[in-house]
């Protein structure tokens, strides 16, 4: 006949080594979740620039294409589109003027 007492301790031996084994995969698991969040949280955000030095001016700004946002003057008076190139030039002088102004 089998030791019942024998049967026992090795069951409580295997049970005891599953314990210790599974309290180390959750200690490990923890441990890779905290260092993952860490990592994971955003930065503060871009910091204000009040003087407008490292975002440039008006003259270099420009949009996807790369097409300056401010018109330039015509330069060109024998061009086909001067009049309409001046024209526009001149209204974006009034509109910034009059921004410039409130």
């Amino acid at each position: 006949m089998t030791n019942p007492a024998g049967r026992r301790s090795l069951h409580r031996s295997f049970l005891d080594r599953s314990l210790v084994s599974a309290s180390v995969v959750v200690l490990v698991g923890v441990a890779m979740f905290a260092a993952l969040s860490t990592c994971s949280f955003a930065d503060d955000g871009p910091k204000p620039d009040p003087a407008g030095i490292a975002t440039g001016d008006t003259t270099t700004a420009v949009d996807a294409a790369g097409n300056p946002f401010v018109v330039p003057e015509p330069t060109d008076k024998n061009a086909p589109d001067y009049a309409a190139n001046k024209k526009a030039f001149a209204e974006y002088q009034a509109r910034a003027a009059k921004e410039r102004s409130q």
